[in-house]
């Protein structure tokens, strides 16, 4: 008397890992996928089975394991998680800006980066005509790969500044030096019979003359 049976000898299944790419670091977390699916993943960071925690991960490779079981037949596969850092944005400050300056360049570091914001005109330049005094953010965002980066800076608008001339009265050609008084102060005069800040009658000879006084604000007013 004799018995049979059939023993099935299975090929082990293949499992893949599907790509991964770069990941970067401002990411939380991400979903990793395997083939055949149903599997589960494995290694440091790794959790819910399928993810993987970034954050806690920070820069640099990390290997992930994905297992999967059909059953009868256990296989595995591995892949790197490689984690990367973002762009380190500097901005070069502007501070303050006169509301009738002309457009100024906008710059930083890394250099292939785009600003953004009211005020910004193409090719990275700030113009504040028109704008409202005040505040205005203004972003600059840089794409590396895998990482989209953004930092901010505030610019601020100013008004023009008032500029007044102390009136001077009506004087003889052999007259004294004046002194020509102008705000706000460091500005210029100039004009017939002006010596810096005073004005010679006898220079300027008889007749009438106009005094200009000119302020330059250094950020961008001239008036």
């Amino acid at each position: 008397v004799e018995a049979t049976t059939i023993i099935s000898v299975k090929e082990k299944p293949n499992v893949t890992i599907n790509n991964i790419g770069e990941i970067c670091e401002t990411e939380s977390e991400i979903v990793l996928t395997g083939n055949p699916s149903g599997g589960t993943f494995s290694g440091a960071y790794t959790f819910d089975d399928t993810k993987f925690d970034v954050t806690g991960a920070k820069v640099g490779s990390h290997t992930v394991t994905y297992n999967y079981n059909d059953g009868v037949c256990s296989n595995s596969a591995t892949a790197i998680v490689e984690v990367v850092a973002k762009p380190v944005i500097v901005i070069d400050p502007v501070g303050q800006i006169c509301e009738q300056a002309d457009r100024i360049d906008l710059t930083a570091s890394p250099a292939n980066g785009t600003f953004s914001g009211e005020g910004v005109d193409p090719g990275n330049k700030f113009n504040p005509k028109g704008l409202s005094f005040g505040n205005h953010e203004i972003s600059y965002t840089v794409i590396e790969g895998t990482c989209t980066t953004t930092e901010k800076i505030t610019i601020e608008v100013v008004p023009a500044p008032i500029v007044t001339i102390d009136a001077v009265a009506d004087i003889c050609i052999d007259g004294a030096i004046v002194n020509l008084t102008g705000s706000p102060f460091s500005g210029t005069f100039s004009g017939p019979g002006v010596n810096g800040f005073t004005f010679v009658p006898s220079d300027a000879k008889v007749g009438d003359h106009t005094i200009t006084y000119t302020f330059d604000d250094q950020i961008g007013c001239i008036v």
